[in-house]
């Protein structure tokens, strides 16, 4: 009896020890869950505040389908943005709070529908202005900086005030949030490199630009940086602040450092779209940029779109789209194989913008988004962001250059080939040439020889300005060997064949070659031999054109020899043939126009192999 009593005294003792074990453990940690949509400012802040050995980061997405999710032994629960996920979690929630949890919750009481509300201590609504300590912490937390700064102190203020520890907590020490402008200007080179709690975004234009202008405040971290100067083309940015707090800024600062390495300025910044007066224009009211580049998704202003829409009308410049997606490979959706933007991404990142005027979609970055983590890191695409900042930079120095200065190439549909089908559905064409020159001319464009009058006009554009079908080989002998000075012109076959090697990827010539053949090398059959003229110099691509002054006008190049033409016009699979690759390297290389205006119908440019969306710069016809 003795030795059974001694047995139980000792066993009672080892789960008393046990228990006084997990109690101590427990006394010195504070176990804090979020469910929310991103996790990176919290991965961060666990790591680097100063309790971090105290304080237990549990962080699960909204997203998630919280199998497996328990909420054993947490002393805090906060909760963001949930609704309909409430039916999945909402008993583990009240068993947690009848085991001493406190639960604290944004937003998601809006609809109670899935949710009892008597169980959460704390329930703010997450309206501006945000009144409680709960809300300034976290509307104004993330992953950078000051931001930083209040996602640590956030968890301190939840562990010390929620955790009900204070034999553990009692000493610790938070300091109050700094609120995060609700828009704001940012350069790579305003952080502080010697103190992360000083802020580097500017409230307004002339800060920035005091900064910005003045050399005296660089360092040997920055020494090399950019100095504003007013004489450059200055490209605006804007962007949205979520990937300023998640610190997801690579593609912004690969587009600022591609930008200023090519000699310009750049304002950027985030949410400034709200509101495009205060951070674009000067103090007369004039507009500083002569272009902008928008990374935001949807309408220009969410709230009020007609709004949006008349800044962007004073604003008075090109506005493009450059785009991060998420990476199209990881895509479910078999259509994403010939896109290089996600299907269920081009709605509210190309349709929505579109309807503001807001245009040129280039993909310029791509989102290696973890749902578990709920984290992004943004990736940057070098040659695309080369191929954006250009863009923009031949749109603002358009913007700039005076109008007798400007060389403009206009390009009509000639669909089929030949002198009758100078043409688009349901416009004279011929007649709206005219009133465009006319309408240059008095605009001060270097427009000469203008005919007066449509027939005048037509008779020039049969003459010199038509593609000619393999059928037809002397109309095209005679248009080059009766031109005039204001007629055809001719690329010698082996300067073309030099822009072809060097332009060209390997696996584009293949199939052009495969297809059309190598004019320089062969004589091509007569129906592989489109717009190709030979005479004892040599062989040349003939490119039809009518030139009045500084504006040139000229059929867009046919797909094919004339035969199966509604075939080819449309054709994603046929390369495109020699003399249409030809006449746009011309373009870019020797005539080098300011401005390309294609009139009447659309083009076949838009049909050529390649993807439907989201093109890339050094692979895809269009773009090359």
């Amino acid at each position: 009896m003795h030795t059974a009593q001694s047995r139980l005294l000792v066993l009672c003792a080892v789960v008393l020890l046990l228990l006084t074990q997990n109690v101590s453990a427990d006394g010195n940690q504070v176990n804090i869950t979020f469910i929310c949509y991103d996790g990176s400012a919290l991965a961060a802040a666990e790591e680097s505040n100063p309790y971090n050995a105290s304080i237990n980061i549990t962080y699960i997405s909204g997203y998630s389908n919280f199998t497996d999710v328990t909420f054993e032994d947490q002393d805090v629960i906060f909760t963001y943005m949930l609704w309909n996920q409430f039916q999945y979690i909402g008993d583990d929630l009240e068993r947690a709070h009848e085991n001493g949890t406190a639960l604290i919750d944004i937003t998601s009481m809006m609809d109670p529908t899935y949710i009892n509300t008597s169980t959460y201590g704390k329930i703010f609504a997450g309206s501006k202005p945000y009144n409680s300590t709960e809300e300034k912490f976290f509307y104004n937390m993330g992953s950078r900086g000051v931001l930083k700064k209040n996602a640590e102190n956030f968890l301190i203020y939840l562990a010390k005030t929620y955790g009900d520890k204070p034999e553990l907590t009692n000493s610790w020490i938070y300091e109050d949030p700094i609120e995060f402008p609700e828009a704001g200007l940012y350069h790579p080179d305003a952080r502080s490199s010697t103190n992360e709690s000083q802020p580097d975004w500017f409230e307004n234009t002339t800060d920035y630009l005091e900064w910005y202008s003045n050399s005296t405040n660089l360092t040997n971290s920055n020494e090399s940086r950019h100095i504003y100067d007013k004489s450059k083309p200055t490209i605006g940015i804007w962007f949205h602040a979520s990937d300023y707090t998640g610190d997801n800024l690579e593609v912004i600062d690969a587009l600022i450092r591609d930008l200023e390495g090519k000699g310009c300025n750049v304002i950027a910044g985030f949410d400034t779209f709200n509101d495009i007066h205060r951070f674009y224009f000067d103090e007369n009211g004039g507009p500083l940029v002569q272009c902008v580049i928008s990374l935001k998704s949807f309408r220009l202003n969410y709230e009020d779109p007609d709004k949006g829409v008349q800044e962007l009308e004073d604003l008075d410049v090109p506005v493009l789209t450059g785009l991060v997606v998420t990476n199209p490979a990881n895509s479910t959706d078999i259509a994403d194989g010939n896109r290089g933007i996600p299907s269920s991404e081009v709605v509210y990142k190309t349709l929505l913008p579109s309807i503001d005027g807001i245009f040129e979609y280039i993909v310029i970055g791509i989102d290696n988004y973890d749902s578990e983590t709920g984290e992004s890191s943004y990736v940057p695409l070098p040659s695309q962001v080369d191929w954006m900042s250009n863009r923009s930079i031949n749109w603002a120095e358009l913007k700039l250059k005076d109008n007798e200065d400007k060389k403009v190439a206009v390009i009509y549909y000639n669909y089929p080939s030949g002198k009758d089908n100078i043409a688009a559905n349901y416009l004279n064409t011929t007649q709206s040439m005219l009133d465009l020159l006319n309408a240059m001319n008095k605009s001060g464009y270097e427009v000469s020889g203008i005919p007066d009058n449509s027939s005048a006009l037509l008779e020039m554009l049969q003459d010199q300005g038509i593609n000619v079908g393999s059928w037809a080989p002397g109309v095209l002998n005679q248009m080059v060997e009766n031109r005039t000075e204001w007629g055809v012109h001719l690329i010698p076959m082996e300067t073309y064949r030099g822009w072809f090697e060097s332009e060209i990827p390997e696996n584009l010539r293949a199939n052009v070659t495969a297809e059309w053949g190598e004019p320089w090398s062969e004589d091509l059959p007569q129906d592989k031999s489109v717009m190709i003229y030979e005479n004892e110099t040599g062989k040349y691509i003939v490119i039809p054109t009518v030139r009045f002054g500084d504006v040139w006008l000229m059929p867009q190049p046919a797909r094919g020899t004339g035969q199966n033409n509604d075939t080819l016009y449309h054709s994603n699979v046929v390369p495109p043939t020699h003399q249409y690759i030809a006449f746009y390297l011309w373009l870019n290389h020797e005539w080098q126009p300011d401005a390309v205006i294609h009139m009447g119908t659309h083009g076949t440019h838009e049909w050529l192999p390649g993807s439907t969306y989201g093109m890339n710069r050094t692979s895809e016809w269009s773009p090359l």
